[in-house]
């Protein structure tokens, strides 16, 4: 953000960085916006996204660099916390299911009542495990259907209110858990031990950057 001494009104410049095809770096000003007050994390972020679709290159942005401005980090942390936000409510509600026995057979009472044809076990992430996120969102997703009976149908569930996982929820769960696929398979990939990694380091890393970094940025930009 620039402000004009002499106006007193806030301008964002937007700048692209881009190899082209002949293998050259590129760096062109994409524009240079009036931006309305207040100058708030949301308004910015919602500036950046209008240049990017207007661009159409929301889907092609790899990485987002800005400068040291307590606004640019609000507008990063406002972002990251609606992403973790989901997570948490996700985790919250498993929590709940795990806690005892009694909820558990609850729980399988309602996938067998709905016709569920799986058999997997609710778990939760934990920070010491990498790749705990990715179990955690892939089958509680499995059993959203159950999730939203039980919150229609157990009084002591529906007394969680604000943090029960809404459908806006469910579906950044869902594209988060597709990013954390990739993810998943890939350091599995390189955590064997029975053959050489080195070969299959770089084509692999270079499809995490171009699938898992741009998805994380469609999240956190939407």
């Amino acid at each position: 953000m620039w402000t004009a001494s002499n106006q007193k009104r806030g301008y964002m410049a937007i700048t692209a960085h881009f190899i082209d095809e002949s293998w050259v770096l590129q760096d062109r000003i994409m524009r240079f916006m009036y931006v309305p007050s207040p100058h708030d994390a949301k308004n910015l972020g919602d500036a950046l996204m209008e240049c990017l679709l207007d661009w159409n290159i929301e889907r092609k942005l790899l990485t987002l660099t800005l400068d040291n401005c307590s606004t640019n980090d609000a507008m990063v942390n406002v972002m990251l916390d609606k992403l973790d936000k989901s997570l948490l409510l996700v985790n919250e509600s498993i929590a709940f299911w795990t806690a005892t026995p009694k909820r558990l057979e609850k729980f399988d009472e309602f996938i067998r009542h709905l016709n569920i044809p799986c058999f997997k076990v609710l778990s939760l992430d934990i920070k010491t495990r990498w790749n705990s996120t990715y179990l955690m969102l892939n089958t509680a997703l499995l059993y959203k259907d159950v999730f939203s009976r039980l919150r229609q149908r157990e009084l002591q569930y529906r007394k969680l209110g604000p943090k029960l996982p809404s459908e806006e929820d469910w579906v950044l769960a869902k594209e988060m858990c597709e990013r954390l696929k990739l993810f998943f398979k890939i350091i599995e990939l390189f955590s064997g031990t029975s053959y050489p990694t080195t070969n299959i380091f770089f084509p692999r890393f270079v499809k995490l950057d171009c699938k898992f970094l741009i998805g994380i940025c469609q999240i956190l930009l939407r």
